[in-house]
């Protein structure tokens, strides 16, 4: 975790900001605000690196919500 987001923060000056007030849908899933060189919000994005029994294997990301500019809507 701290590897992906030094390499996020370094070439793209993406800071991270843990979320603990938000629900997850396993426990030792975690939930990060991701914001924009100039502090506003671009995302939440939750890190979910553990292999479980009812888990595609495999590197892959889905978006929960998606991002609509017209609604206002951030990625999650």
């Amino acid at each position: 975790q701290d590897g992906v987001f030094f390499a996020a923060n370094k070439e793209f000056g993406l800071p991270f900001k843990e979320r603990k007030d938000l629900p997850t849908y396993v426990e030792d899933v975690r939930t990060f605000d991701v914001f924009d060189a100039d502090a506003s919000q671009l995302a939440i994005f939750t890190f979910d690196p553990y292999a479980r029994s009812n888990k595609r294997g495999g590197a892959w990301a889905n978006a929960l919500v998606g991002q609509a500019k017209l609604l206002g809507t951030k990625p999650v």
